[in-house]
């Protein structure tokens, strides 16, 4: 647990930073607008975050450059996985209907596994950069 911990504050914070990405939703960020109860209530910090990218075919794109990442809905595992919530967990037919629970088309969950953080986000990186 710790290193999952350490890998997706660490690639949460990377995230933040890159310019396909529009929102990160995590609540060990100072971004988040709960980062002050999750401070004072997680004791152990989720590995899993969301990102909102430009659009839904960006989000398509994204899933399927990444190699290290598998595409499935079950998460806490060892092994790094993606979702697009509208495909699997939130499936819906309209944009409002995902808006009223935080998400979008172009939303994608993250989990974050044991691989080396620095392998996971390089692979990151290629799969915004297609």
């Amino acid at each position: 647990m710790k290193s999952q911990e350490a890998s997706v504050l660490k690639i949460a914070q990377f995230l933040e930073n890159q310019p396909e990405v529009l929102d990160v939703k995590f609540p060990s960020l100072p971004s988040h607008p709960q980062y002050e109860l999750a401070k004072k209530q997680l004791k152990i910090i989720p590995s899993v975050l969301t990102i909102k990218l430009k659009s839904a075919e960006k989000a398509e794109v994204f899933i399927k450059k990444t190699t290290l990442f598998g595409e499935k809905v079950s998460f806490g595992s060892a092994d790094s996985r993606l979702e697009i919530p509208d495909r699997m967990s939130h499936a819906t037919n309209t944009e409002e209907d995902l808006a009223a629970k935080g998400l979008s088309f172009a939303t994608v969950r993250i989990a974050v596994g044991l691989e080396d953080t620095d392998d996971l986000i390089l692979d990151i990186v290629q799969a915004l950069n297609c």
